[in-house]
Parts: structure tokens; C-alpha cells; sequence
């Protein structure tokens, strides 16, 4: 009753739906992500749940580069983005192992300095 929806995306690459989803949303496939978040938001406006000029996207760390390239990506689907430490230079904070986390996260989006 008071105009808002609240809707969370589960975009390849997590852990939700088991290990063959989780695959699919890393490394080479690492954009499936990004098409996941662009359909939903537009699934979101298809069924007129809302319109592009009332939909804003959220996230946090992660979820920053997710959204930041959804949005680069599809501009005109989304009003507005609320990024909370966002994980946006991804090229030099993969490319510098000194960095906490990074070696870690080489497995889900891969090492700049490999070619693969």
C-alpha cells in the first residue's frame, strides 16, 4: 500500500540453487551475472511491477560490481544505485595479490596476471 517493492536477484554465481549454478556465473562466465541482474530488472518492468524511472539497484561490495556493470550495461533500465563499498576496480585489485581477499577471489573471477 505504500508503492514499494522489495526484490532480491539471485544471479549465477551464488551459492543458492547448488554447484552448477555457482559455475555459471564464474570466471570466463563471470557476465552471466550481469545478464541475470539486466533480465530481472527487466522482468521487474515487463510485468509492471514498476518502470525503469522508479527502479533503483543496490549492492554491497561484490554485489557493487554486479550492479555497477548492470547498469553500465542497461542505463536506461534504473533511476537510481545505492553502492555500499563496491568492488568496482576489479583489474588492479585482482592484479596485486598483497590486497586481502584477492587471492582468494581468484577462483571465482580469476587472476589477471594468467592468461587462460
Amino acid at each position: 500500500h505504500r508503492g514499494v517493492v522489495y526484490a532480491v536477484v539471485h544471479v549465477r554465481g551464488g551459492g543458492e540453487f547448488g554447484a552448477e549454478w555457482h559455475e555459471n556465473g564464474k570466471n570466463l562466465k563471470v557476465k552471466n551475472r550481469f545478464a541475470d541482474f539486466v533480465e530481472a530488472a527487466e522482468t521487474l518492468i515487463s510485468l509492471r511491477v514498476t518502470t525503469p524511472d522508479r527502479l533503483a539497484a543496490w549492492g554491497t561490495s561484490s554485489g557493487g560490481m554486479l550492479v555497477t556493470a548492470s547498469v553500465n550495461l542497461r542505463p536506461d533500465l534504473f533511476r537510481a544505485v545505492l553502492l555500499e563499498v563496491p568492488f568496482c576496480d576489479a583489474l588492479n585489485t585482482m592484479s596485486d595479490p598483497s590486497i586481502p581477499l584477492t587471492v582468494g577471489e581468484w577462483e571465482e573471477i580469476g587472476n589477471p596476471n594468467e592468461r587462460e
